[in-house]
């Protein structure tokens, strides 16, 4: 290769790297309002039932069962382990 052959060739790198480079600005657009709404809301239904979650505790902390009945899933597929040990699954054994 000659030296004319070299200098030719980095004009063309330099072309293509700035080709690679536009079409990677153009393919990483910033996500959109739209795309990010079920995230947020998602975020938002988690921040309320964890606030319902720990309202429900504090109130059971103080003798009312009820409200923590009331958050917790009703479905066969639970299981309670107590601080103290033994296990409950099942709502029927973790509502005892």
């Amino acid at each position: 290769m000659t030296n004319l052959d070299t200098n030719q060739s980095k004009p063309m790198k330099t072309s293509l790297w700035i080709i690679w480079l536009t079409f990677c600005v153009i393919s990483c657009e910033p996500t959109s309002n739209d795309k990010l709404q079920p995230i947020m809301e998602n975020q938002e239904s988690l921040r309320v039932a964890n606030a319902q979650l720990y309202e429900a505790l504090n109130r059971m902390f103080k003798g009312e069962i009820e409200p923590i009945n009331n958050v917790w899933s009703h479905a066969e597929e639970i299981t309670y382990m107590g601080p103290f040990g033994g296990m409950h699954s099942g709502w029927a054994q973790v509502r005892e």
